[in-house]
């Protein structure tokens, strides 16, 4: 039986809950691409995903097949979730800042998971796991991202990064 995508999506007193006003187009195209050519299905309107690390570290079940259940010493630096153009976010790539007509799995597969909504499209607010929120400019080329002060799966991670390192 599956959920709907209105079952996410709540109107209230005429502004859609769980949505930011800035996150438009709704849904984006990358999300539409992601869902339809991934999934074959139809598109949900996310405006934010959860961290992939974070997600992994709470099941124990989880470590039997991608390795030691992670998370950080440093909960303010660990993103939780953030703005996102998926469910599930995985890294820092965005190549849609740069160019708004790549294909959504450009680099990779895991890329164009986090939704830079904010500042000109270039800004994505980001809830680290102790529960403070920062804001990230992508930059150029992702060069406003600094992985040593806020991160995925660990500090001075790869922008591309999809795992742990061995």
């Amino acid at each position: 039986m599956g959920l709907k995508p209105e079952d996410f999506t709540r109107t209230i007193e005429g502004l859609k809950a769980f949505s930011c006003p800035s996150d438009n187009p709704h849904p984006h195209r990358v999300n539409e691409e992601m869902s339809v050519v991934a999934l074959g299905e139809l598109p949900y309107e996310y405006s934010y995903g959860i961290a992939y690390p974070t997600l992994l570290g709470s099941h124990r079940r989880t470590t039997i097949f991608h390795g030691d259940a992670h998370l950080d010493k440093d909960a303010s630096s660990q993103v939780l979730h953030a703005d996102g153009l998926w469910i599930v976010l995985w890294n820092f790539r965005a190549s849609y800042v740069d160019d708004p007509g790549c294909p959504w799995n450009y680099p990779y597969n895991y890329s164009n998971t986090v939704g830079f909504f904010h500042g000109r499209y270039k800004v994505a607010n980001l809830a680290c796991r102790d529960g403070s929120i920062k804001s990230v400019n992508y930059g150029e080329d992702a060069s406003g991202i600094n992985t040593n002060e806020i991160f995925f799966w660990e500090r001075g991670e790869s922008i591309d990064q999809y795992g742990w390192s061995p």
